[in-house]
């Protein structure tokens, strides 16, 4: 599993540091696509731990709710607590602690590959499997 997702990490860095306008800051770019996508995919997994009676959102919200009384700012805070900033710490450590993304592209790139391709299937696989559960949870 750990060499798919190192794959596509190489396949992402490696698209993005080829164009020429992002030779400063493909680093940004390349965590926030994969921090959102791997965001994504958290969400995705609370979503199928709700449906088995797993709630890890109430008690997240209900401290976030001693600070902040605005339903949408609370919302977006759990977003953030629980999706976002765990994906960022998953992605650093596992990619750019001590540039190890260096030895990534070394040991993972393929040449003969389109870049950005491994890339875009899973952008696409993630985000149609959210949308599904969604769509399943919202039916059930």
């Amino acid at each position: 599993m750990m060499k798919l997702f190192y794959k596509i990490w190489v396949d992402v860095i490696v698209f993005e540091k080829v164009k020429p306008d992002n030779e400063n800051s493909w680093k940004g770019f390349v965590m926030a696509y994969m921090a959102i996508l791997v965001g994504l995919n958290i969400a995705t997994v609370y979503t199928v731990l709700f449906m088995l009676g797993i709630d890890f959102m109430e008690p997240v919200m209900k401290w976030i709710s001693l600070y902040i009384h605005i339903v949408p700012l609370k919302k977006l805070a759990w977003a953030f607590i629980m999706m976002f900033i765990p994906a960022f710490v998953i992605n650093y450590f596992f990619v750019f602690y001590k540039k190890k993304y260096e030895k990534l592209i070394v040991q993972y790139e393929n040449k003969e590959a389109k870049k950005g391709e491994l890339f875009r299937k899973y952008f696409l696989v993630s985000f149609l499997l959210f949308l599904v559960i969604g769509f399943i949870n919202n039916f059930r």
